[in-house]
């Protein structure tokens, strides 16, 4: 490990707890040193950030204390430098090899110190070194290749800086109160506080809690640990505009739910982000609240066929502001609802034999496929007559369809099969082509976008059985690769 002359090196294990790592007292007692650069036997490193055993964690920041420091001129960069690329940091001439390495961070001087703040969390196991541009290199840090878990912020979403963050860690532990739980974010020593529950909603309070700074005008950084929670890199916005969401004109048959539409069905409901992103709260009766993470689209479950369901919604917005709604969701009465859930259209086995496509009925009524078509971009096939009650899986294969093949995944035990003279226009393609399954009035009820198969005995899958027909509703399968007739595992 390389240090400037006249500078202890860090211990790679037995950090204090205090997880403030000072060279001066943190190093054993060491040997006499050669002569040292001027000014360098005033430094002083500190490195703040989780305790971590074998090197540093992830999340630090850096604390050099000196005299007549420039906050701008100090850089962390990844991994050792060479003999060549400390003499560029010398020269004050870092080459495009140097400049690719140097991690973004903030720096700024406060109280007679710099600090140095990567702007995202280090990688683990890795070495970075820290350099001043005129002076060279002046620490050499080796990350903790098994650091300590990090908390992230439920809100607002990764690359979204807000107006406060919010929390959600398995235990609060927030102590007394916010009273006890506030203090200054770097840089410029803004003052904040942590508020138990989701924003001024108070709810939650025994799961989440809210950071909120003082009004500023630049961004702060938000601080290393809370109540005895680490984490993740992250910054809180300045002031920002705090307008009140409009609900949407949603058409029919959609119904609005908050800052959303909604696609209502028997047993679930379809619903679609509407405007800014929103942390949402979603109460049913009496019951706990349910925080809803952003996305674009979203799965209301637990609804009865027939019946209504009164809810309230509230919905956090990146600027603060919790907006209240309430919402009659009227449930349709029992519908057979078949789906293509899942493809394999490159089996291991032999082409067009061993492909198949998967059904899922995923209503609350039985559904009589009789009539239906499957079609491809080269024309429809016709399915026979067969039931498929509610939560049944169904495949559609052709006559030479074996399911005992040994090098694909079999069907599961009991699954229905429905043999079809052919899957598509000479079988389906690798190279992707949408399919379409037709209600008999020749109606699309549900439908596969173009995906590419590339490898042998994967297919593609719905990540949730409910979600509509698009791209981003299908990923690959994960091992062993595919699960005709039966619900993907780990998904």
């Amino acid at each position: 490990m390389k240090i400037l002359p006249g500078l202890r090196p860090l211990r790679a294990a037995g950090w204090c707890a205090a997880c403030v790592f000072t060279l001066s007292s943190c190093a054993p007692p060491e040997p006499p040193t050669p002569p040292e650069p001027p000014g360098s036997a005033q430094l002083e490193l500190r490195i703040h950030g989780a305790p971590s055993e074998l090197g540093v964690s992830r999340v630090i920041r850096i604390e050099v204390l000196g005299e007549g420091l420039d906050a701008g001129e100090w850089l962390l960069i990844e991994g050792a430098l060479s003999a060549y690329h400390e003499r560029r940091l010398r020269e004050r001439s870092l080459p495009d090899s140097l400049l690719s390495r140097v991690v973004p961070s903030r720096s700024w001087a406060e109280e007679g110190a710099v600090w140095l703040a990567p702007q995202r969390a280090l990688a683990a196991g890795q070495r970075y070194s820290v350099g001043v541009l005129g002076l060279g290199l002046v620490q050499e840090l080796d990350v903790s290749p098994a650091p300590p878990e990090l908390l992230a912020a439920a809100w607002p979403p990764p690359g979204v800086v807000g107006h406060e963050q919010v929390y959600c860690p398995a235990g609060v532990g927030l102590g007394s109160g916010p009273e006890a739980l506030g203090g200054a974010l770097a840089p410029g020593a803004v003052p904040f506080e942590v508020l138990p529950g989701v924003g001024d909603t108070g709810l939650l309070a025994g799961a989440c809690f809210t950071l909120r700074a003082a009004p500023r005008e630049e961004p702060s950084l938000a601080p290393l640990e809370i109540a005895g929670h680490w984490l993740e890199v992250s910054e809180l916005a300045a002031a920002l505009e705090r307008p009140t969401p409009e609900p949407p004109a949603c058409p029919a048959p959609l119904v609005a739910l908050g800052p959303s539409c909604t696609e209502v069905f028997d047993r679930f409901a379809r619903v679609s982000r509407v405007g800014p992103p929103s942390l949402w709260l979603l109460e049913r009766g009496g019951e706990e609240p349910e925080l809803v993470r952003p996305g674009a689209r979203w799965i209301l479950r637990g609804l009865t066929p027939g019946e209504a369901l009164h809810l309230g919604l509230t919905a956090l917005s990146v600027g603060g502001v919790a907006q209240r709604y309430s919402a009659r969701i009227q449930a349709a009465a029992p519908l057979g609802l078949p789906i293509i859930s899942e493809v394999l259209a490159n089996p291991s086995g032999p082409e067009r034999a061993q492909e198949w496509v998967e059904l899922l009925n995923i209503g609350a009524a039985e559904v009589e496929l009789e009539g239906y078509t499957l079609e491809d971009g080269g024309g429809a096939v016709v399915l026979p007559a067969a039931r498929l009650l509610p939560g049944e899986y169904a495949l559609l294969v052709t006559e030479a369809y074996d399911a005992s093949y040994p090098f694909d995944v079999p069907p599961a035990p009991g699954t229905q099969l429905i043999r079809l003279p052919e899957l598509g226009k000479g079988g389906l393609s690798n190279a992707g082509e949408p399919l379409l399954l037709r209600d008999p009035s020749g109606r699309a009820v549900s439908g596969v976008p173009p995906l590419k198969s590339s490898k042998d005995g994967q297919s593609w899958v719905r990540r949730e059985p409910e979600l509509p027909d698009e791209r981003e509703s299908f990923v690959e399968h994960p091992a062993p690769g595919a699960s005709p007739g039966g619900p993907t595992p780990s998904l």
